[in-house]
């Protein structure tokens, strides 16, 4: 009796053990079945914001012109299309992302760009249309589409513009429609203007939205400004278009002198001596204008005017950052944000504290180093 209890005890405690084994692997499998599940669900999922970071990475690349960078943000079949043998003098040096829609397992983003010559005056307004694919487990570039939405150009010392990809083109400014004499920022008595250099146009640049041309001349000096451009005149090309019968040269000066410039309004920003412009970017909300230029000597700075004022912000680089001993350059806005690289000009003084990469608050006008 006593050995069929124990038998008994023993033959249940092997059962339960038996149960707790099965229960175990089941538990196990349904817990690697429910990993696998939710690796499966991360891996198809399509985060937005990760494609967002991905393209907004990508547009700052393209700023700096990194060719190897840039290319690894590519899907393998837009790498595959790609072709790296044309070169360009015409960069780019700003954007804004305008639109961001998510579809199906992509995201669509339309970016307004804005880009310039590095060896004449001459800028171009693009949209451009990125998708973005989830490729593994990164968010590539698999799609690009640009469109020219305005380009403005030299033209006899005057500056036109042409919408889109329109065959006729605006007068927006001639050289002879800038102001003679204007106040420097440098000069805060306003007791005397200075001469502004009337002779060429050098860098200019595009707002986003189009609806504004930061300009500049040179001769010796820099003349910097800001024209607002008027979309609701007709376009000139269609009244010469009405005259294109008309013979001979003194009827086409007549016909010139007459055309009306789409450039309603010139805000003058500044005169900057013994230096020439090397860009002109706008804030991303267009209330500031970036110059950059160098001097005579071959040294570097940043100027920043408010876009309405055309007032000197308070933050001055030539003093923080002082342009006999370092080089400041602009690298790219983000929202109420400058970023800027300071080099050393002198190798021999690379260790100097000032040498990196600083953002500026655009509100408070306080540097940071990133």
């Amino acid at each position: 009796m006593l050995i069929n209890k124990k038998s008994r005890l023993i033959f249940f405690n092997i059962f339960i053990f038996i149960i707790i084994i099965l229960f175990s692997s089941c538990k196990i499998i349904s817990l690697k079945e429910k990993n696998n599940k939710k690796y499966d669900n991360q891996k198809n999922n399509f985060d937005i914001k990760a494609a967002y970071d991905s393209v907004d990475t990508y547009m700052k690349e393209l700023i700096t012109g990194d060719i190897k960078n840039i290319e690894k943000f590519y899907s393998n079949k837009l790498l595959k299309s790609i072709k790296n043998d044309v070169k360009s003098d015409v960069k780019v040096n700003g954007y804004i992302i305008d639109e961001i829609n998510e579809v199906g397992k992509s995201g669509i983003f339309k970016i307004s760009v804005t880009m310039n010559s590095i060896d004449k005056p001459y800028s171009v307004l693009d949209e451009r249309v990125i998708k973005v694919i989830k490729e593994d487990k990164d968010y590539k570039i698999d799609e690009i589409k640009s469109t020219v939405k305005r380009e403005a150009f030299i033209v006899e010392n005057s500056i036109r513009l042409r919408n889109e990809n329109n065959t006729d083109t605006n007068l927006i400014l001639d050289i002879k429609n800038i102001p003679n004499y204007i106040f420097t920022k440098s000069n805060k008595t306003n007791m005397y203007k200075i001469q502004v250099p009337r002779e060429e146009f050098d860098n200019i640049n595009f707002s986003y939205d189009g609806k504004s041309l930061a300009i500049s001349t040179y001769n010796k000096d820099s003349f910097i400004g800001i024209v607002n451009i008027d979309e609701s005149l007709n376009v000139q090309g269609e009244k010469e278009d009405e005259e294109k019968d008309k013979k001979g040269e003194e009827e086409n000066n007549q016909k010139k002198a007459k055309e009306m410039p789409v450039g309603k309004e010139i805000i003058p920003l500044d005169i900057i001596r013994d230096s020439k412009i090397e860009n002109l970017v706008f804030s991303l909300d267009k209330k500031f204008i970036l110059v950059q230029y160098k001097s005579n000597s071959g040294n570097s700075s940043i100027r920043i005017y408010n876009s309405d004022t055309g007032e000197i912000i308070p933050f001055k680089f030539e003093e923080k950052y002082s342009i006999d001993k370092l080089n400041v350059k602009y690298n790219y806005f983000n929202k109420n944000e400058l970023n800027f690289i300071v080099s050393s000009i002198d190798k021999k003084d690379s260790n100097n504290k000032l040498v990196g990469k600083w953002k500026l608050d655009l509100k408070d006008f306080k540097s940071k180093k990133k």
